[in-house]
């Protein structure tokens, strides 16, 4: 029997990595913290940068902070595994900051042609609608607009090849920043949701991927085994832990060859 040597393992490893890289776009995952109130938001250090959270909504808004400079485009979407339990589930989600930056925001998305990147999503537009009725309590000095999903429910699903999974889409969020100043981001159910659903979301926002050589083996493996817990794949996690710990394994065997010649 014809032994397969070890370039040729690193080689096929290598070609199922970077094969969803390829097909992509890739978020790296934020983990999460208790975030329930504005004062114990998750710090984001860059908010162009492409970053997903995977978390889900019990009756709590969740809240994420970022400091961004006038002229800067934000991305942000909210979409949902596709799970028959939550095909009618819709997040609200909010932008928060100081009113006069809100009003400039709220200008934009309401214009006659409000702005809807689709470089960097699998969605088919930007559905929401916009009003500033957010249901809980700010600082002073702060005010919210709010975007609701306004695609009609249940909706189309798509399939996400980095990760391998399903979703639905929801809300999708273009604007560019109107001033320097601090921003909060707010995921919360919205009034009467689904009794059955569990609550799953997935908030994705930046459009700047920053994967370098080292991220294949460490944050990317991280990031795909994260997305097919969170959706309950857990086969095709499995087989990624699998194909990872080759990496390691081969690499070992290798040097140890080369050693011993």
């Amino acid at each position: 029997m014809k032994i397969v040597s070890g370039r040729k393992i690193l080689i096929v490893i290598a070609i199922l990595i970077l094969i969803p890289v390829s097909t992509a776009y890739g978020h790296k995952v934020v983990e999460n913290q208790e975030n329930h109130e504005i004062s114990s938001a998750i710090d984001i250090p860059d908010h162009t940068l492409s970053r997903v959270v995977y978390d889900t909504l019990h009756d709590e808004p969740h809240y994420y902070k970022f400091v961004a400079s006038s002229g800067e485009n934000f991305f942000g979407e909210i979409v949902i595994p596709a799970f028959d339990t939550l095909e009618t589930f819709e997040p609200n989600f909010a932008i928060i900051s100081s009113p006069d930056a809100i009003r400039q925001i709220q200008s934009q998305v309401t214009g006659s042609n409000p702005p809807c990147n689709l470089d960097h999503t699998m969605g088919t537009g930007c559905f929401y609608k916009v009003h500033t009725n957010y249901p809980y309590s700010l600082p002073n000095g702060l005010d919210a607009v709010v975007f609701e999903n306004s695609l009609d429910l249940p909706s189309e699903s798509f399939y996400e090849p980095f990760s391998a999974t399903s979703y639905y889409q929801r809300q999708t969020v273009n604007f560019e920043i109107p001033r320097d100043d601090t921003y909060y981001m707010a995921v919360f159910e919205k009034p009467n949701s689904p009794e059955n659903s569990d609550g799953r979301f997935a908030l994705a926002f930046g459009t700047v991927e920053d994967w370098s050589p080292i991220d294949f083996v460490t944050t990317f493996p991280y990031s795909v085994i994260s997305a097919n817990l969170f959706f309950e794949n857990y086969g095709t996690a499995l087989i990624w832990i699998l194909v990872y710990a080759l990496i390691p394994i081969t690499a070992i065997y290798l040097i140890t060859r080369k050693v011993r010649k």
